[in-house]
Parts: C-alpha cells; structure tokens; sequence
C-alpha cells in the first residue's frame, strides 16, 4: 500500500493544507478538497 500527500503552501512556500489520499485515488481527487481550501483571488 501507498499514499499520496497533496498540498497548498503560501506564498513563501509554508504549507498551510495537507491532504493525504491513498495511493491508487486519482490526483484529481486529492486536488478537488484542496481547491476548497484556496484562499480568494
């Protein structure tokens, strides 16, 4: 078994969400909660 771990950082680079998915999910997944997390343009 594997896992993925999908992040979004700051503008320096500092991680502000994780989110660990299992490694046979599909990217898109791990992208789509994270989109949530995206602060406004």
């Amino acid at each position: 078994m594997n896992t993925k771990l999908h992040a979004v950082g700051d503008e320096v680079g500092r991680p502000f969400s994780l989110h660990l998915i299992l490694g046979q999910t599909s990217d898109y997944k791990g992208a789509e909660v994270l989109l949530l997390d995206l602060p406004a343009a």
